[in-house]
């Protein structure tokens, strides 16, 4: 097994590095008639909406991954690509990893203080189910009103409390 973790994380340090040469190439204004741009990613373990995994037919699904833009950003597109419903902040952290990777250390990239900063400027809200923290699912705020989550975006009732006596909206 630590062969195929060697393996695993020579390939991630690859693709860094093509990413970082294509970088150089845009800002040479370089424009190839080839498609020149490969994909190395952990095709097995990436998800998006609708439980699809990513495979060489859909890739163009996430390949507008914002990589190098803010974190704010990054975590806005996994909402709008990658998330159905509300979400808790560890598995949001967990999709954001899957999506964004590690660094050469093999640190991820924390997200949590970055949501708590968009959720004051309203950009994400949170809902608090039964006043505890565990159970408190985030999501975009014009997914949120005054009393929870719309329909259309609320947890699955597998993830809710069978008993809610109290919901506490967030969004400031």
């Amino acid at each position: 097994m630590s062969l195929i973790n060697e393996l695993l994380k020579e390939k991630e340090l690859l693709q860094k590095r093509i990413d970082a040469i294509n970088v150089l190439l845009d800002s040479y204004d370089f424009k190839s008639d080839v498609k020149t741009d490969i994909y190395i990613g952990k095709t097995q373990e990436l998800f998006v909406k609708d439980n699809d995994t990513i495979s060489e037919d859909n890739i163009d699904r996430i390949s507008n991954f914002p990589k190098y833009g803010r974190t704010d950003q990054q975590i806005v597109w996994v909402f709008e690509n990658a998330v159905e419903r509300g979400i808790k902040l560890s598995d949001l952290q967990n999709l954001y990893n899957k999506f964004k990777g590690f660094d050469k250390l093999g640190n991820e990239t924390r997200i949590d203080n970055v949501a708590r900063r968009m959720k004051k400027k309203g950009i994400l809200a949170s809902v608090k189910y039964n006043k505890s923290n565990k159970l408190t699912y985030w999501g975009l705020s014009h997914w949120i009103k005054e009393d929870g989550f719309l329909e259309r975006y609320k947890p699955t009732r597998d993830n809710l409390p069978i008993n809610i006596e109290d919901i506490q909206v967030s969004k400031k």
